[in-house]
This record gives structure tokens, C-alpha cells and sequence, in this order.
């Protein structure tokens, strides 16, 4: 993910992420161990974390859930872990988007 101008002076920072699966129940639930970064300074910036997203049948769609569970936390990524709600945030509203258009 790179920063949008929203982020003010962090915009254009880049933050990979690296997971993997853990759990996977079809076609209700993932849930995957993932890793990320500040591309310049990942040894001090890396957030562990552990990911859930549940999908479930309102009958009128389909409502989703996402639970975020921070393991363990760089020194320099405290703000950065934060800041990661908005990211999120950021893609589920730009999904959300796309679903309605």
C-alpha cells in the first residue's frame, strides 16, 4: 500500500505486507498471519498481525467483518499501527465502491 495525500506528510510512503492463510472456511471466513512495513525502515517499523474477515448473508447482501489483532510492534511503528484502521478503511470503502457501481 503507498499513502494517499489523506495522510498528510506520510503521503507516498509505502507499506508492503506479506501474509499467510491460516484458516480457511468456505465461503464464510479467511483468516491469515501478515507482516508489514515501512519499505525504507522494516526493522523497526514491522506490525505483526492476525487478520480475520467473516462474510455473512443479510438476505439483502452480504455484510462483511474484519478483526485486527496486532501481535507485536516495531519500535518506530506505533503510530503506523494507527494509522492502519484508516488503511483498511481505505480499501474496504473503495470496495464497498466498486460492489455498488
Amino acid at each position: 500500500m503507498q499513502a494517499t495525500e489523506a495522510m498528510g506528510k506520510y503521503a507516498g510512503t509505502r507499506w508492503p505486507m506479506e501474509g499467510t492463510f491460516t484458516e480457511v472456511e468456505q465461503p464464510l471466513r479467511l483468516v491469515y498471519a501478515a507482516r508489514s512495513w515501512q519499505d525504507d525502515q522494516q526493522e523497526a517499523t514491522t506490525i505483526e498481525h492476525v487478520n480475520e474477515l467473516v462474510l455473512a448473508d443479510t438476505g439483502a447482501g452480504t455484510s462483511l467483518s474484519l478483526t485486527i489483532s496486532v501481535t507485536d510492534i516495531g519500535s518506530g511503528a506505533k503510530m503506523a499501527a494507527v494509522g492502519m484502521k484508516y488503511g483498511y478503511k481505505q480499501y474496504l470503502d473503495k470496495l464497498e465502491a466498486y460492489i455498488s457501481s
